[in-house]
């Protein structure tokens, strides 16, 4: 289970969302597949007092059968390339570095020894046996430290300009999108290959950053968020911009090609994302994020932030399905700016609001499931709608007096696991995020 878009969303009641294509398809079935899991066991990890653990959970129940001893407090983990291991960033004594914690996912046992890096932890790729890859450092001073996980040293670093606004695995390693500091620039692709080697290719018509007027007493600014996914079969990243433009690039020569988004309305209001009205000339702007789902399909969501000196408002930019083949777009929610992607099933959810000096306004939706062919199944009200994983037909929201597992099927809450340890979230596909 993966989610894309952001956590603050718009969603109004409907019966039934149609999938009404603009310039192009709109029968086909969208392919909802859950990335498959990274241990042979469903897993989790979960943070408490102590740290944060490797659980082993029952698949229909998700009831804890078997637990690590804590550790440092969880940043990321990746997983080996034949998974017979894990590795997980923990945040050691105060914080100073990022140490990383070995594990047999079979036993949930810790190796004794770990290795520590001088850094955040951002991502990490662990594309060979004696491979592993992460990215770790400040937020525009980055480093790429190549380590031995059966050695447990670092063999060497490579240094990468950041900041880094969004990851993505691929067959190819790790795929980052980057641009400049405290700028709205064009944004950078940068591709790290299995071997460790990075390579990149500015993408000139997508800009991408945050940009504050550092003059202004109350430090507005301005933002481009593009989306990121990447079909890992065939190798090809693709970057969404709030413009409606689509950057198609090649992982294996990094070769760039640019596609506008369908046409009439959908592209108006694209286009306006960038173009606030004149009395929110400080405004924020979209913050897009994306999904490969399959078949030539991307899952696109994300968020539209306004602000002045005295009033805001956050709005959604709605979950729309691209199809690559054509660049059409179907709108699937024009109310959400929030997704999760589980097998048979995608849910989306969100909140939207404004506020004044004197005031604010927020109006909150529940989880709302649609099915391949795009139709609303469920809707679920009274819940946090905050996925924090999905398995088969189970799903466990976040909530403030217990975590309530949820039927896919039906929507309906199976019961509430017990409060206790935070989760941080299933470990499905190759690694965090």
């Amino acid at each position: 289970m993966r989610r894309f878009g952001v956590a603050i969303a718009g969603c109004t009641a409907a019966a039934v969302v149609t999938l009404t294509a603009l310039g192009g398809t709109s029968d086909r079935l969208l392919p909802l597949r859950s990335p498959p899991l990274a241990t042979p066991h469903l897993t989790a990890i979960v943070t408490g007092r102590h740290g944060s653990r490797l659980v082993r959970l029952d698949a229909s129940s998700f009831a804890v059968e078997r637990s690590s001893s804590p550790v440092g407090w969880f940043r990321g983990w990746v997983r080996s390339a034949v998974g017979h291991r894990v590795a997980v960033a923990t945040c050691p004594h105060r914080c100073t570095g990022t140490l990383l914690r070995f594990a047999n996912p079979a036993t949930l046992r810790w190796e004794p020894r770990g290795e520590l890096l001088d850094g955040q932890f951002y991502a990490a790729a662990w594309p060979r046996p004696r491979t592993l890859l992460a990215l770790v450092g400040g937020e525009t001073a980055l480093t790429l430290v190549k380590v031995d996980p059966f050695a447990m040293r670092i063999v060497a670093s490579t240094p990468v300009t950041g900041p880094i606004f969004q990851t993505a695995h691929s067959t190819h390693g790790l795929v980052l999108l980057a641009g400049q500091e405290d700028e709205v620039a064009p944004a950078r692709l940068v591709v790290v290959a299995p071997d460790g080697r990075v390579h990149s290719v500015q993408l000139g018509r997508i800009r991408a950053g945050t940009r504050y007027d550092r003059q202004s007493r109350y430090l507005l600014g301005t933002t481009n968020m593009p989306g990121l996914a990447v079909d890992p079969r065939v190798g090809v990243a693709y970057v969404v911009d709030g413009s409606g433009l689509v950057a198609a690039v090649r992982l294996g020569d990094l070769s760039v090609s640019y596609h506008r988004l369908g046409s009439g309305s959908l592209l108006t209001r694209l286009a306006d994302w960038l173009t606030p009205p004149a009395q929110a000339k400080d405004a924020n702007g979209p913050t897009i994020s994306a999904q490969w789902l399959g078949s030539g399909l991307l899952a696109v969501a994300g968020s539209d932030e306004t602000a002045t000196a005295h009033a805001g408002s956050q709005r959604p930019t709605g979950l729309r399905i691209v199809d690559t083949r054509n660049w059409s777009v179907r709108m699937l929610d024009p109310n959400a700016n929030t997704g999760w992607v589980g097998d048979g099933v995608l849910l989306a959810t969100g909140t939207s609001g404004s506020y004044t000096r004197n005031s604010s306004h927020v109006h909150r939706e529940g989880l709302v499931a649609y099915g391949p062919d795009g139709h609303l199944r469920w809707r679920l009200t009274g819940v946090v709608p905050f996925v924090l994983g999905m398995h088969g037909s189970r799903a466990v929201l976040a909530g403030p007096d217990g975590f309530p597992l949820v039927d896919l099927a039906s929507g309906h809450v199976i019961r509430k696991l017990p409060r206790g340890p935070v989760w941080d979230g299933l470990l499905h596909g190759a690694g965090s995020p």
